[in-house]
Parts: C-alpha cells; sequence; structure tokens
C-alpha cells in the first residue's frame, strides 16, 4: 500500500500499517493525560495557573419535556398493534389512553405510564347504533 501521508511514505501492507499504527497508538497512550494537580505541580503559578474552568460534556439533549417523548412512545407502541390515525391521545394518572382509528373501527388502548404495556384494549365498530334515531 502506498501511502500520501509523511508519517507513512514507504510501502507496505495495509496489515502492517494497521499493526504500526497501534503500537504507536499503545505507546502514546502514557502522554494522553495529565491531572491538573500534575500541570499546576509542574507551573511556576502552582494553583494561580487557571481561575476558572469550563466543563464540556457530549450526550444527547434531552427532550423538552419527558412527558411529551413518553406520550409519543405510548402512540407509537399503540400504533404498532393496530396502524391507523389517531383521533385522540390523553394522559390519565397512570395510564395514557390512545384512541386509533383504523378503517370503520375505533380502537382504544389504555397503555401503563411506567411499563409501556397495553393494559386494556376496546374495540368500538362504527356500525354501532350510537346515537338515538328520532323518527
Amino acid at each position: 500500500m502506498r501511502s500520501q501521508s509523511n508519517y507513512f511514505i514507504k510501502e507496505e501492507a495495509f496489515s502492517s500499517l494497521v499493526q504500526r499504527v497501534q503500537r504507536d497508538m499503545v505507546e502514546a497512550e502514557k502522554y494522553m493525560y495529565l491531572s491538573l494537580a500534575d500541570v499546576q505541580e509542574q507551573s511556576p503559578l502552582k494553583h494561580r495557573l487557571l481561575d476558572h474552568i469550563i466543563a464540556y460534556q457530549n450526550y444527547p439533549a434531552q427532550a423538552s419535556d419527558p412527558e411529551e417523548e413518553a406520550k409519543k412512545q405510548a402512540i407509537a407502541i399503540a400504533l404498532q398493534d393496530t396502524p391507523g390515525k389517531v383521533i385522540e391521545a390523553d394522559s390519565d394518572k397512570n395510564v395514557y389512553e390512545i384512541e386509533i382509528r383504523s378503517g370503520n373501527r375505533d380502537i382504544e388502548y389504555k397503555i401503563d405510564k411506567y411499563t409501556g404495556k397495553i393494559v386494556d384494549k376496546d374495540v368500538d365498530n362504527d356500525d354501532d347504533d350510537d346515537e338515538w334515531d328520532n323518527d
């Protein structure tokens, strides 16, 4: 393999290149960390070396509203069980109540807030007469 970098000038097999890079990384590892106390000890300023510290943490941003994210997960659970259109999604004390229209049926789910399990499923067909006929 012919490499273009100054570090990898000569021709060598890819496996040899990878082994050499791995060896170099293991060798360099002992220089990858130096504690603040060690830096201050080596500095003529000692403990006055830094008067501010900034901490940077790289982690996924949390949802703006955990309750809303949990409701979305409950909707996804209901839609996985019955594909359709979400008609209503409410939150009760311990369950999410999700209503889905699928074809000529309305399916109401109760999904446990803490486990994500479907605790109740009520199917209502549109052919039922829900209204009074005054003829």
